[in-house]
């Protein structure tokens, strides 16, 4: 077993050293850092304590980035083996399940690793510049360190029980969000009381009711407080004088553990029959809603967008089930949020959560990962020349494949619609807001932004694959965006300091700046994504 763990150990880190990428994703991480320690020093002439600030947002950076990781990294351990059809050749060699999970998880786990060790000795500079203690350092990356752990490990669960790399994402996407964010808020929403009428009442259903509450609160509180988001809020807190190993860092470590076992105790029983993980054999959840024996399918007048919108965008079956997810997830979450039955429910608190959750989750979330699998599919399969050769331009196949990919958008934007109709208040307000020139300059640079980073997503997809390029695009966005406005501040804090400089003149200035910029770097790649898309057609 040694032996074969070493050799998909020292594989997997040549194949790493090989790719661009993952030395860009190191080098912009730091990059990051130094930006982020200029941005300290600059400040600590308007306010104390720039080391904690820098540590701050250093720390919590690693952790966004971290818990990202999880589904873009991790999560692909072993299904890109199955899509790739050579688990079983690993299988036939004699590689058991244990030596393939280590061999698979320890070089991504260690290269994870190493990106928060690279940066520990520059995260020492912000004790030089105070606010920060070697114990709230040591406590933080401890903290940092537990959780990439855990995450890694979930992402590698998902990946044995996962038949395709979008099933192993999503599921561990899911997971991380069930286990971040659901115990804070459930834990919010606990702690504002008992349930009215559930002190001093004989009734059985009552009391039910009010020991199911207590028993809710305790959990989701030790739930709660075993996540890295508060173990690093209270690390970080003035006066902090805990030890490196916590509630947070057991339980982390213990339950990564145990799912590695789980993992390893299950990967038979999910991997037995690997022929069905191909793309050509895997079983989605449309297909489920397709009738047997159906033979032909009525084509479009656009054949790529008809194409792209059935296969992409996954069809009318997928627009059903969204309509039947979008509307009740968030008719519950505003039930739970306001503590009432599902009765009960206020039109204008379900409008806003429709309209607000939809253009700014649902829709960028959605967005982001059609950008990416836009034009990665065809170039991973090489069909992309295939396709070029129909007696049509580049540019015609190009965006009549982005108008099929475009609707699977149309689900977000009639609960869009229907949350609008449902709050109306709010569509006034914003229109009315529009009367304002920072309102119209603030919106402008919200739409270069997005645009942006969606040109950055498809850019990096079709250089590397669907999920490596989202997080580089995350990576590339996040850093430009901070040395860009770190440029940008220095002088307009000199300015408030001589009081030579009109601050919100500035800002504006800045501002519109700023998005005809993102709109120029769009226009620059979208023209390089061309270029790439002409070669690739020319193999």
């Amino acid at each position: 077993m040694g032996s074969q763990t070493l050799a998909l150990f020292f594989r997997a880190l040549r194949v790493d050293a090989r790719q661009l990428p993952s030395h860009v994703m190191r080098l912009g991480l730091l990059g990051f850092v130094l930006i982020t320690l200029l941005w300290a020093q600059a400040t600590a002439l308007v306010m104390g304590a720039p080391g904690l600030m820098f540590f701050m947002q250093i720390s919590y950076i690693n952790l966004a980035f971290a818990t990202f990781a999880g589904p873009l990294l991790f999560a692909t351990c072993i299904t890109e083996e199955k899509e790739e059809q050579t688990l079983g050749l690993l299988r036939m060699a004699n590689v058991g399940p244990l030596s393939l999970l280590l061999g698979k998880l320890a070089p991504r786990l260690a290269s994870a690793l190493l990106i928060l060790i690279v940066q520990f000795p520059f995260t020492l500079l912000a004790i030089t510049l105070g606010g920060v203690s070697w114990s709230q350092v040591f406590a933080a990356f401890c903290t940092l360190l537990a959780h990439v752990f855990l995450v890694a490990n979930v992402g590698l669960f998902c990946s044995v029980i996962a038949r395709r790399t979008n099933s192993a994402v999503g599921l561990c996407a899911l997971f991380l969000f069930a286990y971040l964010v659901l115990p804070g808020v459930t834990f919010g929403v606990l702690s504002s009381g008992l349930p009215p009428g559930a002190t001093g009442s004989s009734d059985d259903g009552t009391m039910f009711l009010g020991a199911a509450h207590k028993v809710g609160l305790v959990v989701s509180r030790e739930l709660y407080h075993s996540t890295a988001f508060h173990q690093l809020w209270v690390t970080l807190t003035t006066g902090f004088d805990g030890g490196p190993l916590n509630q947070q860092v057991i339980s982390n470590l213990a339950g990564g553990g145990l799912l590695f076992l789980l993992g390893w105790l299950v990967f038979d029983v999910f991997n037995r029959n690997i022929d069905v993980a191909t793309a050509s054999g895997a079983r989605t959840l449309a297909s489920l809603f397709q009738r047997k024996g159906r033979t032909a399918v009525r084509a479009w007048k656009a054949a790529i967008v008809g194409r792209e919108f059935r296969f992409a965008a996954g069809g009318f079956t997928t627009w059903i089930i969204k309509l039947l997810i979008y509307g009740p997830v968030a008719y519950c979450a505003v039930a739970m949020t306001d503590q009432r039955i599902l009765l009960d429910v206020d039109p204008t608190d379900f409008g806003a959560v429709l309209m607000f959750g939809a253009l700014f989750v649902v829709l960028p979330i959605e967005a982001t990962v059609l950008a990416s699998r836009l034009f990665r599919g065809e170039i991973k399969e090489k069909t992309w020349s295939t396709l070029c050769m129909l007696p049509r331009s580049l540019a015609g196949v190009a965006y009549s494949k982005l108008a099929g990919t475009a609707l699977a958008l149309v689900p977000v934007v009639f609960y869009f619609l229907v949350g609008s109709q449902l709050y109306p208040r709010g569509v006034v307000d914003f229109a009315e807001e529009l009367g304002d020139p920072q309102t119209i300059v603030a919106t402008f640079l919200v739409f270069a932004h997005f645009v942006f980073f969606l040109h950055l997503v498809t850019w990096f997809s079709i250089l590397t694959n669907s999920w490596t390029g989202i997080l580089l695009a995350l990576l590339t966005w996040f850093i430009g965006m901070w040395a860009w406005y770190f440029c940008l501040m220095i002088p307009m804090m000199l300015g408030m300091i001589t009081g030579a400089m009109d601050p919100e003149n500035y800002m504006l200035l800045v501002t519109i700046i700023s998005g005809w910029a993102l709109l120029a770097l769009a226009a620059l790649i979208h023209v390089h994504i061309g270029t790439r898309l002409r070669a690739a057609a020319a193999l």
